[in-house]
């Protein structure tokens, strides 16, 4: 479904001649390997928000190992920095 979507919307722009130099999207894989074959020029990047929800959901499941409990105070900092960080990206534009 969201394979579709992106095929729709990217066929739209095309058709009323918008250039597509950069995409920002979630991680979804099927998605990737689309633009990686149909979008030779387009720079692809995956929304930072998405990235930090996947790296603290791999922090929590390595804090619950036996002696990695001290990585456990450092996953809501992580997940705080990422987002300060892309605030910070989108206000420079």
């Amino acid at each position: 479904m969201e394979k579709e979507g992106l095929i729709r919307a990217v066929r739209w722009l095309q058709e009323n001649n918008v250039q597509l130099d950069t995409l920002i999207t979630d991680r979804h894989l099927q998605i990737g390997k689309w633009i990686c074959e149909n979008l030779d020029n387009t720079k692809h990047f995956f929304d930072v928000w998405h990235v930090a929800k996947g790296l603290k959901k791999k922090m929590v499941g390595l804090g619950k190992e036996k002696d990695c409990e001290s990585i456990n105070p450092y996953e809501s900092p992580v997940l705080v920095c990422c987002i300060q960080r892309r605030r910070r990206i989108d206000a420079v534009g």
